[in-house]
């Protein structure tokens, strides 16, 4: 029991340093203390999951998949005269989750479960505080409040994965319905109270798939690699060529939003214009935000994510993005009871990727890493 505990502590300790919260960025001292642990646990878990290798558990082929991915985002950071720390501190982190997840899934699934749980809730507690009490919780930046989990669009990136962990862990492998009642009504608060609608939407289309599959088994008819990269192609056909205008009524009346998807349009029509004559290696990371796109006088990020993985790696690193994708969810078996939540879970987020990008923060990779390691999350249940 002891040991057990003090292995929950540490995994405790390390999720929040690979959650860390947006709030930490506008403290030197604490940014500078989470960079080094942050190196120092992206070397630990490196040679932990070597240790594995040699115990003839291999790596998984999306986390050799993620790395190449990453190292397209450096190259081409490096190729075009970009922001090069910038693109190795992200590479960093996102390596170090992967290598955590690795590790974890295959040795301790259940462990890793039950901590990202508590740490999502702990974190969405206190972004509940700090949206509650702006005024001395949240950060004035410029007179946009940074809440504990960054700007209010940023929520989301948390909160899916979160509904992802609690309904696998308090529902489908466990029954536990208060602590799932309150991960939702907690996720909802979070989203509804700051009025965030490419959540709302989010929300509104995983419930649909996940009930809809559990009724009537839906996904498992078309297949997952047929419903995630039917989100894909919504998001390009979107994107590209524009198809909004029917589900006019949807985008209107229930997401409160024009057909421009808040003057999306135009911001995807000068991300285009800038990346036409660069599309194999893309322009590399430029700043520390990968912003490239003018828009009211500033920089702005593409605000989709196929856009934003072509600036950032060319279609080298899209074609690397989403071959790691269709990998994940080829693996996740129609029988696992983990399938509807996982593959609504993953579709829903390419489609919401149409507006926003949220395929390179660390929280995205559990989506990804639960539908590859659904089997041995499942086995959790008896295992531990």
């Amino acid at each position: 029991m002891k040991k057990e505990y003090i292995e929950k502590t540490v995994l405790f300790l390390i999720l929040i340093i690979l959650f860390r919260p947006a709030f930490i960025n506008y403290h030197l001292t604490l940014k500078t203390i989470s960079n080094i642990l942050l190196v120092i646990l992206f070397l630990v878990f490196a040679i932990l999951n070597l240790l594995l290798y040699k115990d003839r558990k291999k790596i998984s082929i999306i986390s050799w998949l993620l790395l190449l991915y990453e190292l397209i985002i450096v190259f081409s950071a490096i190729y075009n005269h970009g922001s090069i720390v910038f693109a190795c501190s992200n590479a960093l982190k996102i390596l170090t989750m992967v290598l955590v997840l690795e590790y974890y899934l295959k040795k301790k699934p259940k462990t890793l479960l039950d901590s990202m749980f508590i740490v999502m809730s702990i974190f969405l507690v206190i972004n509940s505080l700090s949206i509650l009490f702006p005024n001395t919780l949240a950060i004035n930046n410029n007179g946009v409040h940074i809440y504990f989990l960054g700007i209010r669009t940023r929520f989301s990136d948390l909160i899916f994965p979160y509904l992802l962990v609690s309904i696998t862990k308090n529902f489908e492998i466990k029954k536990n319905f208060p602590l799932l009642i309150f991960s939702i009504v907690i996720s909802l608060f979070n989203i509804i109270y700051v009025k965030i609608g490419t959540a709302v939407g989010g929300i509104i289309i995983f419930s649909f798939l996940y009930l809809l599959d559990k009724k009537f088994s839906i996904l498992k008819i078309i297949t997952a690699p047929v419903s995630v990269f039917g989100a894909l192609a919504l998001n390009a056909s979107i994107c590209f060529f524009r198809i909004q205008n029917i589900f006019a009524f949807f985008i209107e009346k229930v997401l409160h939003e024009n057909l421009s998807l808040t003057n999306r349009t135009i911001i995807w029509d000068r991300a285009l214009e800038i990346l036409k004559n660069n599309w194999i290696l893309g322009l590399g990371i430029q700043d520390g935000q990968a912003r490239f796109v003018p828009y009211r006088g500033r920089l702005v990020q593409a605000h989709n994510q196929i856009l934003q993985i072509v600036y950032e790696g060319g279609i080298l690193a899209l074609v690397t993005y989403f071959v790691a994708i269709f990998i994940s969810v080829t693996r996740i078996d129609r029988k696992n009871k983990l399938f509807s939540v996982c593959i609504a879970m993953l579709t829903t987020v390419i489609i919401m990727m149409t507006v926003e990008r949220y395929g390179r923060y660390v929280y995205f990779y559990s989506i990804l890493y639960f539908t590859y390691y659904a089997k041995e999350l499942v086995k959790s249940k008896v295992n531990g």
